[in-house]
């Protein structure tokens, strides 16, 4: 299940124009099978979290302009928390402070690939899209949902965290 430490005021509901902001110049992850992470349970931790008890086709944004970073939570039982580097969206999104956002092994949005890497161990690579994808599996226990870490210019521009039951 995905821990989130930090509630927040709710997410501004998604329409067509903040997915099509918040997927901009984003590319679909990896399908080959990836190695486990080093901490095979990695989280992400410190962020806003969505309603305890989120509708099945849940979707909600926050954005820090002070960060210039944008956080999207879908999904109920099941989907997926990204964070990223981004403009600002098309029209006002709850409000929120995203810098404390990381994973349980603390990689969080700036920092250096390498030390992505030593925290989590060697993930599979693929570059496309103008940059670079390090793709692992965490949550051994349930047979594995991705972990996506995108590097842009040797730091981390994005983290995709799926999850399921």
């Amino acid at each position: 299940m995905l821990a989130l430490a930090l509630a927040t005021a709710l997410a501004t509901p998604s329409t067509p124009a903040l997915a099509a902001w918040f997927d901009r110049g984003r590319c679909t992850p990896i399908t080959e099978e990836a190695p486990f992470a080093r901490n095979a349970d990695e989280q992400v931790v410190g962020g806003p979290s969505g309603p305890s008890l989120r509708p099945q086709n849940y979707v909600g944004y926050w954005y820090d302009a002070r960060h210039g970073v944008a956080a999207r939570l879908t999904g109920d039982v099941t989907g997926d928390f990204s964070i990223r580097a981004t403009s600002r969206p098309p029209r006002a999104v709850t409000s929120a402070n995203l810098a404390n956002v990381s994973l349980t092994s603390g990689v969080r949005i700036g920092t250096q690939a390498a030390t992505a890497v030593r925290l989590l161990g060697r993930p599979l690579i693929s570059n496309k899209c103008g940059a670079t994808y390090y793709s692992y599996e965490v949550d051994r226990g349930v047979g594995g949902n991705p972990l996506i870490i995108v590097i842009r210019n040797g730091r981390v521009v994005e983290i995709d965290r799926y999850y399921g039951d």
